[in-house]
């Protein structure tokens, strides 16, 4: 991204119409990333299912995760890309601030330690025990618990919803699902979108790469409205802190 946008001159643009070609590129850019091909304008859902060559419904399937990826308010990422579009950075520069804040394990990252877990239920006797396994160990289960959805992340409920209805009987997808039960049940906790993206990528037989790639590519769009937005406005952003630390002693003479 550092090199195509040295070249990218237009990028300098920042109206509104400037700023959603530019867009289009570093969308084109980034999946071409993720799927080690040069930059093309066939859909982005189609040119994931051809070179990750999943289940005959993986285009489909794929595209609503994108679409489910999106956009999800003033996340790290997304607050992350506006204030550094606040300052006039071009989109290049906005969207490469907002994939350095995704890889975090405790943002996008988390999706990596997910398919952590799904590989100890895989190695277990059942999803039970890899369950009972964390607990007695004291360590959390990623991919459940969401602040915003105590009762559950509307984003995995409607990715399961799909594939089961694409998939059937899916022995992947059945192992997931025993997951969700057996964490909700001892936990509470229902999963979310970083378990729903794991369970697409284990389903359809993905590479490792598909869960982190489609949060990628997914929420690099919803990144470009916000940048869009955030440059039709003059601020800048800059937050206030207030110290509430002990006062420091003043010397006497």
């Amino acid at each position: 991204m550092p090199l195509a946008a040295a070249q990218d001159l237009r990028a300098y643009n920042l109206q509104t119409a400037s700023v959603a070609r530019t867009g289009a590129d570093l969308l084109r850019l980034l999946t071409a990333g993720f799927t080690a091909k040069a930059p093309s304008i066939e859909p982005i859902h189609a040119q994931l299912s051809a070179k990750w060559a999943g289940e005959p419904a993986a285009g489909k399937l794929i595209r609503a995760a994108l679409v489910l990826c999106a956009d999800h308010e003033l996340n790290a990422s997304t607050f992350t890309v506006r204030c550094v579009a606040s300052t006039r950075a071009t989109p290049y520069g906005a969207v490469m601030a907002g994939l350095a804040a995704l890889q975090g394990p405790r943002h996008g990252g988390q999706t990596a330690r997910v398919a952590a877990l799904f590989d100890e239920v895989a190695a277990a006797d059942s999803p039970e025990a890899a369950v009972a396994a964390r607990m007695r160990r004291g360590e959390r289960l990623p991919g459940f618990g969401h602040i915003l959805y105590p009762d559950g992340d509307p984003r995995c409920q409607l990715l399961r919803r799909l594939l089961t209805t694409a998939l059937g009987s899916n022995p992947e997808l059945a192992m997931a699902v025993e997951l969700a039960a057996a964490a909700t049940e001892n936990t509470g906790l229902q999963p979310n979108v970083d378990f729903s993206l794991v369970m697409l990528q284990r389903s359809l037989n993905l590479p490792e790469t598909a869960p982190m790639g489609i949060f990628a590519i997914g929420r690099c769009a919803g990144w470009i409205a916000h940048a869009q937005e955030q440059y039709a406005h003059p601020e800048l952003i800059r937050p206030r802190a207030r110290y509430v630390g002990e006062q420091p002693q003043l010397a006497r003479d």
